[in-house]
């Protein structure tokens, strides 16, 4: 063979007695039928890597663009082992070049910052991963434990881990977060610090910024999140038009997408549930808001709406809850009624409130505060001494045993995070305070007739008490006995009264409840009523 000015000489023998190359193992790549101490030439470029060029080669040389597997006369195979890589820690060391860009490495930092990276890095793809990730590690996980297959994947990563890139340009922009996995093209491309995303579709999750344990499977489903957390997205487009919202859930094609015109986008609504195709937010910026079956548009914030207009009937089976824990009657006690606010004095002395009692023990003091308050001009303040000794104020004869109520107060602390709580004669209740005023509530059950507050865990602390309020509530329920008719309820609009198919068990109220919104029932003893459409309707034949 004559020689070539663009190969490199390499003596066989020398070859034989070495076990490894930094490039390749020659030794073991060698073409079957080739021995001798004669030197070989390898094609290499200008910068002295091996070079596989298609138009000057020949049987002895490292073919690697041939369509089917090339043999010797002998019809042994061309290579007997294969071709080994040193490790990538360098731009040059064990990676493998197509049209002079990286294609295949494994590279980790050999340093690091403060800490070496384990590495365990796989990349595949024209320009996948980069030379420079975990140069400022400060972990061992620090740029380690990363999979990119595809152009550009984890292209720009410096300390991020454990993400897994499938895909051209999926997890492009991604420099530091972590346990990321994009499987489809331009998934979670702009990411840069979001940690523990799933996007599997095209664009799913494409323009996320620094959300994180979002979920987003369909095509360009979550594609518009930039900051949320904790969506899940499943269908083509679902959630689609989501910014910066979060704990939202969308399943179905364009679920949660839109408002309630079918073209303007629901872009920042949180803690939303749209289940079924088309499901659709009837405003934007909306909260606790859900929509179940396909088309169907939402009511508002806090409220379910099952079923789409072209609903004929809506089968339930066992028991359902209507407005359960609606407040009816009337306050016990608020900012008006019984001194809720502590705005009325006492006769002077250990009364200080009117309506109260006061109780202390130790050094502890209970007063009228007139400066650090909710509402109106007083408060009322407990001073806990050292040794946490009490102080509470309560009302008696004001519960009846046995019934149901929710009880509301504003309360904050000059400092930390004590506690107060609500009792009985057991406890009811128990909330942890900020320095800042902030409404608590609680249900309870009255195992007595004296409601209590009172200092819990408290000790040199000062506890803001104000705008308290008590009123009862009522569990309301439709029972149904599960017989042959699934328990239908049909509203029949032109006649103005309900159709129950199967028995049904309402509590019984000796006049309408004070308070009435869509959808509740009661008994009287002229029969069932039902407040519905802004109106009381009385099911006939009851």
């Amino acid at each position: 063979m004559s020689d070539n000015p663009n190969c490199r000489k390499y003596d066989t023998q020398e070859i034989a007695n070495r076990e490894h190359d930094d490039i390749l193992d020659l030794k073991k790549v060698m073409p079957y039928g080739w021995s001798g101490t004669a030197a070989i030439a390898l094609p290499t470029d200008s910068s002295g890597n091996l070079k596989i060029d298609p138009t000057n080669l020949d049987s002895r040389y490292l073919k690697l663009d041939q369509t089917t597997p090339q043999t010797v006369a002998s019809g042994a195979p061309l290579f007997s082992y294969g071709v080994h890589l040193a490790d990538t820690t360098t731009s040059t060391s064990g990676v493998l070049f197509k049209n002079s860009m990286r294609f295949l490495h494994n590279f980790h930092h050999p340093t690091g910052s403060t800490a070496i990276p384990n590495g365990y890095n796989v990349f595949l793809g024209g320009e996948a991963g980069n030379f420079t990730m975990g140069s400022t590690a400060t972990n061992v996980t620090h740029g380690s434990y990363n999979i990119g297959i595809g152009r550009r994947t984890l292209y720009v990563n410096t300390t991020g881990w454990g993400n897994v890139a499938i895909a051209p340009s999926s997890l492009t922009a991604n420099t530091i977060g972590e346990g990321n996995v994009a499987v489809g093209y331009l998934t979670l491309t702009s990411n840069t610090e979001g940690t523990y995303n799933m996007a599997i579709g095209y664009a799913s999750l494409f323009s996320n910024l620094t959300g994180g344990s979002n979920s987003a499977i369909g095509g360009t489903s979550l594609y518009s999140l930039l900051s949320g957390s904790y969506n899940t997205a499943v269908g083509v487009n679902a959630l689609r038009g989501l910014t910066t919202s979060s704990y939202n859930i969308g399943i179905g094609y364009e679920s949660g997408r839109y408002l309630s015109d079918g073209s303007t986008a629901n872009t920042t609504g949180s803690y939303g549930t749209y289940l079924g195709t088309g499901t659709k937010a009837s405003a934007d910026g909306l909260t606790y808001e859900t929509v179940i079956g396909a088309g169907t548009i939402g009511k508002g914030s806090n409220t379910a709406t099952i079923g789409s207009r072209t609903n004929s009937n809506t089968y339930l089976r066992g028991s359902v809850a209507i407005g359960q824990g609606t407040e009816v009657g009337t306050h016990i006690i608020n900012s008006t009624t019984r001194n809720g606010g502590f705005e009325t004095a006492g006769a002077g002395g250990a009364d200080v409130f009117a309506n109260w009692t006061e109780s202390k023990a130790g050094t502890s003091t209970i007063n009228d505060e007139t400066v650090d308050v909710y509402e109106g001009s007083h408060a009322c303040r407990f001073d806990v001494d050292a040794s946490n000794s009490n102080a509470n104020v309560y009302q008696a004869n004001i519960v009846t045993v046995g019934r149901r109520y929710r009880i509301s107060l504003y309360a904050k602390a000059n400092s930390g995070t004590p506690t107060i709580k609500i009792v009985g004669l057991t406890q009811y209740a128990s909330f942890t305070l900020t320095t800042s005023y902030a409404k608590y509530t609680a249900d309870f059950t009255a195992d007595g007739n004296t409601v209590n507050i009172q200092r819990n865990s408290a000790a040199s602390k000062s506890i803001y008490i104000d705008k308290v309020d008590i009123r009862e509530i009522t569990d309301y329920s439709l029972t149904f006995d599960g017989g042959d008719n699934d328990g239908v309820i049909t509203w029949y609009n032109d006649d103005d009264y309900f159709s129950f198919a199967d028995v049904i068990a309402l509590p019984y109220l000796a006049g309408a409840p004070t308070t009435l919104v869509n959808g509740m029932c009661w008994m009287e003893s002229d029969g069932l009523h039902i407040y519905y459409a802004g109106a009381e309707k009385t099911v006939a034949g009851v």
